[in-house]
């Protein structure tokens, strides 16, 4: 159970980074105004891979984010997990895509300044403060609803234990009624038996 619940959780956080480059070789085969060369500009210089690489790096995170949502729509069919872990993981989720769509304006190339990309950069700071406070807020949140739910779950194991010796001694009372109640009715009989014998 331990090792299941560590393994559902490592491929929800894998899922959830993958989303980073997923995003940005998605957002790369977008067009753009200026086309790679010696004359463009750049705000951060883009990585130096081959095509293919990078078409392998948006295949992996694509199948490794969309493994991520597979198994959390599974572990909340599942009784699992609970739903409000979709609140927990959607800021994280926007997160990863603003890195991966950032990436792709800042390493765009453009004639002059990569006025996009600045906005990008001064977003970065605010965007991740917003989106990991959601994150804590949702999770604590979370934490409390399943903290009321294990209270209530005990106090109602602690009542019905409690009452479980109630049940045993009116059983044995209704039992100790029923018996005294079967020895009249046979000192009745007998007593019948003895006068209609006399």
């Amino acid at each position: 159970m331990v090792a299941s619940d560590a393994l559902r959780a490592g491929a929800i956080a894998i899922g959830v980074v993958a989303i980073a480059p997923a995003t940005w070789r998605i957002a790369e085969l977008l067009p753009t105004a200026v086309q790679d060369g010696p004359d463009a500009d750049y705000a951060w210089g883009p990585p130096h891979i081959t095509n293919g690489v990078a078409i392998a790096i948006g295949v992996v995170g694509l199948a490794l984010a969309t493994m991520g949502g597979v198994v959390v729509a599974l572990a909340i069919r599942g009784d699992r997990i609970r739903r409000g872990w979709i609140g927990v993981l959607a800021p994280l989720v926007a997160l990863a895509a603003y890195v991966g769509v950032g990436y792709s304006v800042l390493t765009t190339p453009v004639i002059g300044a990569n006025i996009g990309g600045g906005l990008v950069l001064l977003g970065a700071i605010p965007a991740a403060i917003g989106l990991i406070s959601a994150t804590i807020f949702f999770a604590r949140r979370l934490l409390r609803r399943t903290d009321h739910r294990a209270e209530r779950s005990a106090r109602v194991e602690v009542g019905r234990q409690r009452s479980e010796p109630d049940r045993e001694q009116q059983a044995g009372h209704r039992q100790d009624h029923g018996d005294d109640d079967h020895g009249d009715d046979d000192d009745g009989r007998g007593g019948l038996s003895e006068s209609g014998s006399a």
